[in-house]
């Protein structure tokens, strides 16, 4: 989809300059490794030592048994996690802004193919930051997700999953963007294993071309946010508004360049022609921050990805187009409720809360319910930049 192709630069944030937030409270037992007492796992999870030593839990038991996820959810085993994440945001976005777009894309491309589960963060030769819809993922927002598990897990033990940190992250992400506040329900779980390509490319379209002009983009883009449980057509136009603030490469708007007919697609042409690894603001007037200037681009036909120029194409999402470009509060309210039903794509697979390393699982394996492991990298955190 249009969301996937928003990028921004790449980095480490610094972890020794904000380890002074551990001594905010007591240090709970490190040696806790989830969130929820052994014995109230489901009777079925994955805890047979001998093949994965790490408690894991089966998802499909966990739906079953009723979400008990809620927004106090570490009150008492992490009672500073939210400022923890809020002061490690802030601190990130005042060093550099680009780093709230990308957490945003990162919280979107993870919840896709199969829930907000953390998947996209995993490293490895089968990781989906490989995949074509993942490309130019932001590595400093990856890598700060990383940085506050190391404080978190410092001050509280192992009982908060990266999947919940990413979530808070992204939430002071839009609120330092200049969005609404929304509630995030925690108590998640870090998948074991990352979803396939296959999942990957049904979830996110990620080739405008492919799906057969401007309408036909609209309607694949539609039909991707229907199979997740947003049939609305207000769910795929105002989550669309992400744009708003990021960039994008060269290669995520070629097709757009290459149509040549406006001034602006001819600025397009030009910058990429002289350098083809130039970025373009997705928004061109208020590039740092959320609001609906998005919608008033589109209808000036300057939006930078075909995919969102397509949103115009269709009835069902061109109403919408035009009510956020003429509702700018409206917009904000709406984009923020639909990151929280963002929350409810089906989850798949078996969960864990990483100790270790956002960026790979306790053991180091791929562990799928199909019983094929995938060696990862066994790196402890580090990533490069892009």
């Amino acid at each position: 989809m249009a969301m996937v192709r928003s990028i921004v630069g790449g980095g480490a944030v610094s972890v020794a300059a904000l380890l002074f937030f551990s001594a905010l409270a007591a240090v709970l037992p490190a040696a806790l490794s989830t969130s929820l007492p052994l014995d109230r796992l489901p009777q079925n999870a994955n805890n047979d030592s001998s093949s994965h030593p790490w408690p894991t839990v089966n998802f499909a038991d966990l739906a079953a048994a009723g979400d008990n996820h809620s927004t106090d959810y570490h009150a008492i085993t992490c009672p500073s996690l939210e400022f923890i994440v809020q002061a490690n945001v802030d601190n990130a976005v005042n060093v550099d802004a680009s780093i709230a777009a990308g957490l945003i894309r990162i919280y979107f491309n993870d919840c896709f193919p199969q829930g907000c589960d953390a998947s996209l963060l995993l490293k490895g030769l089968h990781s989906e930051e490989r995949y074509e819809a993942n490309a130019f993922l932001n590595q400093k927002s990856m890598q700060l997700i990383e940085d506050i598990r190391i404080i978190v897990h410092a001050q509280c033990g192992a009982t908060v999953s990266c999947a919940d940190i990413l979530a808070l992250a992204v939430r002071r992400a839009v609120v330092r963007a200049g969005g609404v506040t929304f509630p995030v329900r925690l108590g998640r779980y870090d998948n074991v294993a990352p979803a396939t390509r296959r999942d990957v490319s049904s979830a996110i379209p990620s080739s405008p071309r492919a799906a057969g002009g401007a309408a036909g983009v609209a309607a694949a883009l539609l039909a991707a946010f229907a199979s997740r449980g947003l049939a609305d057509p207000s769910d795929l136009v105002a989550l669309s508004g992400a744009h708003s603030i990021g960039k994008a490469h060269c290669a995520s708007f070629a097709d757009r360049a290459a149509e040549y007919d406006t001034d602006f697609t001819r600025k397009l042409f030009r910058d990429c022609r002289s350098d083809a690894y130039a970025v373009e603001d997705l928004d061109h007037v208020t590039p740092r921050v959320l609001d609906n200037q998005y919608y008033k681009n589109l209808y000036k036909g300057e939006g930078v990805l075909s995919s969102d120029m397509a949103l115009l194409s269709n009835p069902l999402t061109a109403m919408w187009v035009k009510y956020y470009n003429e509702h700018p509060r409206e917009f904000l309210d709406d984009f923020s409720a639909k990151m929280d039903k963002l929350y409810n794509v089906p989850k798949t697979g078996f969960g864990e809360i990483r100790r270790f390393s956002c960026f790979r699982t306790n053991n180091g394996r791929f562990i799928n319910g199909g019983g094929g492991d995938d060696d990862v990298d066994q790196g402890e955190g580090g990533v490069a930049s892009a």
